[in-house]
């Protein structure tokens, strides 16, 4: 009887044309019938392939003013991550207290799952961090388990998800998954 406050929307990025094409003709286009839909989507990946070199550089171009980095757990960055909280956590409903306890816990101790964690600075200060790991399936997949940036700031939340689609592409990763409430509609221009 309870009512969904929020729906799910899911995003999907393919990193890995190639590879994403095997998974297709694995799981899908088995069937003569399907001949024609997999030379269509092979050639529609050739003539995509031809603008990542664009989409790279407007990656390091939209960063520019923030610094993001690979993070291992330290006290510094657990001092960083509660101030962040104390200071953003009004603008979220209902959620899990995301301290520097918690995230410790759930993502740097955790024995069963690796996790990456990419943090965000402007001035020396935490404005953000996104939270991705590799999928357990038989073709390479990455998801991208949280992203968090102050005031919900759009710039910030873009050089995030940029940066965790460059670390997903150097690992040769198929494609990227990533489940956020309905009313993000920036994420569609980083993703």
């Amino acid at each position: 009887g309870y009512k969904a406050l929020a729906q799910y929307e899911t995003f999907l990025k393919i990193t890995n044309p190639k590879s994403f094409y095997r998974l297709f003709d694995h799981y899908v286009f088995k069937r003569k019938s399907h001949v024609l839909l997999v030379i269509l989507l092979k050639i529609l990946g050739i003539f995509l392939s031809l603008f990542d070199p664009i989409v790279r550089l407007s990656y390091q171009k939209s960063t520019q003013g923030i610094q993001i980095q690979k993070e291992v757990w330290s006290e510094r960055l657990g001092r960083s991550l509660d101030v962040f909280w104390d200071k953003n956590k009004s603008q979220f409903g209902v959620t899990v207290e995301r301290t520097s306890a918690f995230l410790n816990w759930r993502i740097f101790q955790n024995p069963n799952i690796k996790y990456n964690f990419f943090s965000s600075y402007q001035d020396d200060i935490l404005v953000g961090y996104i939270i991705t790991r590799q999928a357990e399936s038989g073709f390479p997949a990455g998801v991208i388990v949280d992203v968090i940036a102050k005031e919900n700031n759009p710039h910030i939340i873009d050089a995030l998800v940029k940066q965790a689609i460059l670390d997903f592409e150097e690992r040769n990763i198929s494609y990227i998954t990533f489940k956020a409430l309905e009313g993000h509609g920036f994420l569609n221009l980083a993703f």
